[in-house]
This record gives structure tokens, sequence and C-alpha cells, in this order.
């Protein structure tokens, strides 16, 4: 049986927990306790980025972006993975290196055994929605920083209101090129593991 293994620690409230995958098995522990899932009884596999707005004079937020791989079984029982590996507080390591073999070798071993399953790439319709949200409110911010520099620079405001308008048009335009990229790459599609992993 070749087993492949994975271990993180998501988040401070947490343990580390250990997830195996068998010939015909999803096993995890944070404990002495076991939970299993079939392979067999996967319905759903997903995989999407939880993505941090970023900004090139900023760097990474503070809790960057990182892998999430969620598998759904047939009685409704989810599990979710990701990628990243709490340390101490406001620090997270990146653990691809070992989430994606696993995640790989999950994928293989659920299209051999369960050609009906379904795998998707991207964000759940609820959380794309979410950011959908965001995008509109950003460009109404955009049209008014706009409307705030017309009116400053046509004699109606004052040199501060000038300013005021500038820094805030750009530092939402900024914001809506971040959100926008977040909403493409996160439009949800349908993969085929066996062609290989999705793609942006």
């Amino acid at each position: 049986m070749n087993v492949i293994s994975y271990a993180t620690r998501p988040s401070i409230a947490t343990v580390e927990t250990t997830y195996q995958v068998t010939d015909d098995e999803l096993i995890w522990s944070s404990g002495p306790a076991q939970n299993r899932m079939r392979l067999a009884d996967i319905q759903t596999v997903r995989l999407f980025n939880s993505p941090s707005v970023k900004y090139p004079f900023l760097g990474n937020a503070p809790f960057g972006g990182y892998d999430l791989f969620v598998v759904k079984a047939q009685d409704g029982r989810t599990l979710s993975v990701t990628s990243k590996h709490f340390q101490t507080a406001a620090v997270f390591e990146d653990r691809r290196a070992t989430f994606v073999p696993f995640v790989d070798a999950v994928m293989v071993r659920v299209v051999d055994i369960n050609p009906a399953a379904v795998f998707l790439s991207g964000m759940p319709s609820g959380v794309w929605g979410l950011w959908i949200g965001i995008l509109a409110v950003l460009a109404l911010g955009v049209m008014f920083g706009v409307l705030m520099l017309i009116y400053a620079i046509m004699g109606g405001g004052s040199l501060e209101g000038l300013i005021l308008g500038l820094i805030f048009t750009v530092g939402t335009g900024f914001s809506l090129r971040s959100v926008l990229g977040v909403v493409t790459r996160g439009r949800q599609k349908s993969f085929d593991p066996r062609i290989g992993p999705p793609q942006g």
C-alpha cells in the first residue's frame, strides 16, 4: 500500500493535523482519534486559492495567499486541507512543497476509483459572489474619486480636496485592479486531473 502523508496546522486555534491517502481511503487525525473517508464516496473535489490583495509597494499581505483543497463525500461530509501552516502570531509557513504531491495523489486515486467524481477549480459561488460585490463597491469608489477630482479641478473645491481626491482615486484604483485579478482567477471551472492540474 502506497501511503502519502501531509501535515499542517491551519491556525492558532488548532493543533497540527496529519492527512494520509491510501489506495482507497483518506485518513486524518490531530490526536489519537482518526477520521476516514472512502475515496469511492468522494463526490466533489475542489481546488482554489484564498487570495491576499497585494500592492507593489507593500509586498505580501501579512497572511499571504494559500491554496485550499476541499473534498465532499456523498453523505455530505467535507474535508478542507490548506497549504498554510501556522508557526507563530501572524507568521505562516507555505507548505506547498508537500501539499501539492498529497493533493495530486488524492486526485489520481479518486479519478481511478470513482470516475463520476466532479473536479472543480476556482472559488465556491458564494465566495466568488462576495468578491464580485467588493469589486462593484470599489468601482463605485473610483467613480466617486474621479468626480472629486473633476470638482476640484473645475474650481469648486480646495487644494486639500484635490489632494484627497487624488489619493483616494489612486488607492481605490490599485485595490480595484487587485480584486479584478482575484475575480478573474477565482471563476469556477471544471478540469480533468488525468490531463493535468488546473491553470490560473
